[in-house]
Protein backbone atom coordinates (compact mmCIF):
# COMPACT_ATOMS: atom_id res chain seq x y z
CA UNK A 1 0.00 0.00 0.00
CA UNK A 2 1.34 3.34 -0.69
CA UNK A 3 1.02 6.70 1.01
CA UNK A 4 1.48 10.59 0.34
CA UNK A 5 3.15 12.14 3.52
CA UNK A 6 3.73 15.44 4.25
CA UNK A 7 6.65 16.77 1.04
CA UNK A 8 5.11 14.59 -1.00
CA UNK A 9 6.98 11.84 0.09
CA UNK A 10 5.93 8.43 -1.15
CA UNK A 11 6.27 5.67 1.62
CA UNK A 12 5.42 1.89 1.44
CA UNK A 13 4.49 -0.41 4.35
CA UNK A 14 4.25 -3.78 3.56
CA UNK A 15 1.73 -6.01 5.90
CA UNK A 16 2.12 -8.74 4.45
CA UNK A 17 0.72 -11.76 6.22
CA UNK A 18 2.84 -15.38 6.18
CA UNK A 19 1.42 -18.75 7.36
CA UNK A 20 -0.30 -21.82 5.83
CA UNK A 21 -3.11 -21.04 3.71
CA UNK A 22 -4.31 -24.57 3.58
CA UNK A 23 -4.83 -26.46 6.91
CA UNK A 24 -6.66 -29.86 8.35
CA UNK A 25 -9.51 -29.35 10.98
CA UNK A 26 -8.89 -29.48 14.46
CA UNK A 27 -5.38 -27.81 14.48
CA UNK A 28 -4.05 -24.49 15.27
CA UNK A 29 -2.01 -22.66 13.43
CA UNK A 30 0.41 -19.33 13.28
CA UNK A 31 0.25 -16.65 11.37
CA UNK A 32 2.25 -13.25 11.23
CA UNK A 33 2.90 -9.35 9.87
CA UNK A 34 5.96 -7.77 9.79
CA UNK A 35 3.88 -4.36 8.93
CA UNK A 36 6.26 -2.67 11.50
CA UNK A 37 3.69 -0.83 13.61
CA UNK A 38 2.51 -1.39 17.04
CA UNK A 39 -1.16 -2.15 17.05
CA UNK A 40 -2.26 -5.08 14.80
CA UNK A 41 -6.15 -5.69 14.55
CA UNK A 42 -6.71 -9.54 13.37
CA UNK A 43 -9.49 -10.24 12.23
CA UNK A 44 -10.85 -13.99 10.85
CA UNK A 45 -14.07 -14.46 9.35
CA UNK A 46 -15.94 -17.37 8.33
CA UNK A 47 -14.60 -19.98 10.96
CA UNK A 48 -11.79 -20.05 13.50
CA UNK A 49 -10.72 -18.43 16.84
CA UNK A 50 -7.96 -16.05 17.53
CA UNK A 51 -7.05 -17.91 20.65
CA UNK A 52 -3.60 -15.83 21.61
CA UNK A 53 -1.21 -12.93 19.78
CA UNK A 54 -4.19 -10.56 20.00
CA UNK A 55 -2.86 -7.11 18.99
CA UNK A 56 0.83 -8.04 18.14
CA UNK A 57 2.30 -9.06 14.95
CA UNK A 58 2.07 -13.06 15.65
CA UNK A 59 -0.97 -14.55 16.21
CA UNK A 60 -2.49 -18.16 16.66
CA UNK A 61 -6.21 -19.34 15.28
CA UNK A 62 -7.68 -22.43 15.92
CA UNK A 63 -9.37 -23.47 13.12
CA UNK A 64 -11.64 -25.80 15.02
CA UNK A 65 -13.76 -28.78 13.36
CA UNK A 66 -14.93 -26.62 10.24
CA UNK A 67 -13.77 -27.18 6.45
CA UNK A 68 -14.13 -24.46 3.66
CA UNK A 69 -12.29 -21.50 2.75
CA UNK A 70 -11.82 -18.34 5.29
CA UNK A 71 -10.29 -15.32 5.82
CA UNK A 72 -7.53 -14.24 7.90
CA UNK A 73 -6.86 -10.46 7.84
CA UNK A 74 -4.27 -8.44 9.53
CA UNK A 75 -4.09 -4.29 9.75
CA UNK A 76 -2.66 -1.12 12.30
CA UNK A 77 -5.07 0.83 14.25
CA UNK A 78 -3.93 4.01 11.93
CA UNK A 79 -5.49 2.24 8.89
CA UNK A 80 -2.07 2.80 7.03
CA UNK A 81 -1.37 -0.89 6.15
CA UNK A 82 -3.61 -4.13 5.54
CA UNK A 83 -3.87 -7.43 4.04
CA UNK A 84 -5.82 -10.47 4.29
CA UNK A 85 -5.31 -13.93 2.52
CA UNK A 86 -7.96 -17.31 2.31
CA UNK A 87 -6.92 -20.16 4.33
CA UNK A 88 -8.82 -23.61 3.05
CA UNK A 89 -9.52 -25.96 5.95
CA UNK A 90 -9.94 -29.54 5.03
CA UNK A 91 -10.94 -32.94 6.29
CA UNK A 92 -8.97 -35.52 7.42
CA UNK A 93 -8.91 -38.87 6.79
CA UNK A 94 -10.89 -41.54 8.70
CA UNK A 95 -8.71 -43.25 11.33
CA UNK A 96 -7.91 -46.93 10.30
CA UNK A 97 -9.40 -49.55 12.08
CA UNK A 98 -7.39 -52.07 13.93
CA UNK A 99 -6.91 -54.71 16.55
CA UNK A 100 -5.30 -54.04 19.40
CA UNK A 101 -3.78 -55.33 21.42
CA UNK A 102 -1.87 -58.04 19.53
CA UNK A 103 -0.35 -60.71 21.64
CA UNK A 104 2.80 -63.33 20.77
CA UNK A 105 4.42 -65.92 22.99
CA UNK A 106 8.29 -65.07 23.31
CA UNK A 107 10.21 -66.11 20.75
CA UNK A 108 7.48 -66.94 18.14
CA UNK A 109 7.68 -65.63 14.59
CA UNK A 110 6.44 -62.48 14.24
CA UNK A 111 4.27 -60.87 10.75
CA UNK A 112 3.92 -56.75 10.43
CA UNK A 113 1.20 -55.37 11.74
CA UNK A 114 -1.21 -54.40 9.81
CA UNK A 115 -4.77 -52.04 9.56
CA UNK A 116 -8.33 -53.76 8.83
CA UNK A 117 -8.63 -50.42 5.83
CA UNK A 118 -7.60 -49.89 2.83
CA UNK A 119 -5.33 -46.98 1.66
CA UNK A 120 -1.76 -46.15 2.55
CA UNK A 121 -0.80 -45.65 6.08
CA UNK A 122 1.61 -43.93 8.18
CA UNK A 123 3.48 -46.01 10.71
CA UNK A 124 5.39 -44.67 14.03
CA UNK A 125 7.03 -46.38 17.15
CA UNK A 126 6.31 -45.71 20.26
CA UNK A 127 8.61 -42.74 20.76
CA UNK A 128 6.29 -41.36 17.34
CA UNK A 129 9.48 -41.84 15.57
CA UNK A 130 8.10 -42.38 11.65
CA UNK A 131 8.97 -45.84 10.26
CA UNK A 132 9.45 -46.86 7.17
CA UNK A 133 6.35 -49.03 6.77
CA UNK A 134 4.50 -51.29 8.81
CA UNK A 135 6.78 -52.93 12.08
CA UNK A 136 7.20 -56.54 12.72
CA UNK A 137 7.05 -56.97 16.39
CA UNK A 138 10.14 -57.94 18.48
CA UNK A 139 9.49 -60.88 20.12
CA UNK A 140 12.93 -61.67 21.46
CA UNK A 141 12.10 -60.04 25.20
CA UNK A 142 8.69 -59.94 27.51
CA UNK A 143 7.31 -56.86 27.09
CA UNK A 144 4.52 -54.48 25.87
CA UNK A 145 5.03 -51.97 23.16
CA UNK A 146 2.51 -49.99 21.25
CA UNK A 147 2.82 -48.64 18.00
CA UNK A 148 0.71 -46.03 15.74
CA UNK A 149 -0.93 -46.08 12.38
CA UNK A 150 -2.77 -43.13 10.54
CA UNK A 151 -4.43 -43.11 7.30
CA UNK A 152 -2.41 -40.66 5.24
CA UNK A 153 -4.49 -37.47 3.41
CA UNK A 154 -4.80 -38.96 -0.12
CA UNK A 155 -3.23 -35.88 -1.22
CA UNK A 156 -4.89 -33.25 0.00
CA UNK A 157 -2.24 -33.41 3.73
CA UNK A 158 -4.53 -34.44 6.30
CA UNK A 159 -3.70 -37.69 7.53
CA UNK A 160 -6.36 -39.64 10.04
CA UNK A 161 -5.37 -38.87 13.90
CA UNK A 162 -3.12 -42.01 15.08
CA UNK A 163 -4.44 -45.05 16.56
CA UNK A 164 -2.80 -46.90 18.45
CA UNK A 165 -1.65 -50.94 18.19
CA UNK A 166 -0.97 -52.53 21.17
CA UNK A 167 1.85 -55.69 21.13
CA UNK A 168 2.21 -57.87 24.16
CA UNK A 169 5.02 -60.20 23.88
CA UNK A 170 4.29 -63.15 26.88
CA UNK A 171 6.97 -65.03 28.94
CA UNK A 172 7.27 -68.38 27.10
CA UNK A 173 8.76 -69.59 30.37
CA UNK A 174 5.42 -69.81 32.51
CA UNK A 175 3.74 -73.16 32.78
CA UNK A 176 0.59 -73.29 31.34
CA UNK A 177 -2.20 -74.09 33.99
CA UNK A 178 -2.92 -77.99 33.53
CA UNK A 179 -6.69 -78.97 34.86
CA UNK A 180 -6.71 -81.66 37.21
CA UNK A 181 -9.44 -84.44 36.94
CA UNK A 182 -10.73 -85.89 40.26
Amino acid sequence: MLFLLPNNLIYAQDCSISGDDTVCIGVTETYSSEGGFSDFIWMVSGGGTISSGIGTDTIEIDWGLTTGDFTVSVSSASGSCSDSMIVTIRQKENAPNVTSPVTYCENALAVPLSTNSGGTFKWYDESFNLLVGAPTPDTSTPRTTSYYVSKEGNGNGCDSDLEEIEVIITDDTVDPVTPTLS
